[in-house]
């Protein structure tokens, strides 16, 4: 499995963009930026793990439905004591 080197940063715009569709100026505008900081955050993510923008928001995906199944997997404590 890919490793995704991404700041916070990154993964919160990834996740804006990939997830919930939005444009460079309105993750910009969610996020207090401009939508070419926007740009230049994507750029780089993609450069360092050379791939592309929608490789990544595939890679992200497939993170969450994992990190989603795990949960899902480990019961919590309140759902043992019941």
């Amino acid at each position: 499995m890919v490793r995704l080197r991404l700041s916070p940063r990154q993964r919160e715009i990834l996740t804006l963009k990939c997830r919930d569709g939005l444009t460079h100026k309105e993750v910009g505008a969610r996020l207090g930026v401009s939508g070419q900081t926007v740009k230049n955050h994507l750029t780089v993510a993609t450069s360092v793990n050379d791939l592309t923008s929608p490789e990544i928001c595939w890679y992200l995906s497939r993170e969450d439905l994992f990190d989603d199944l795990a949960r899902r997997a480990v019961p919590d404590e309140e759902a043992l004591a019941s």
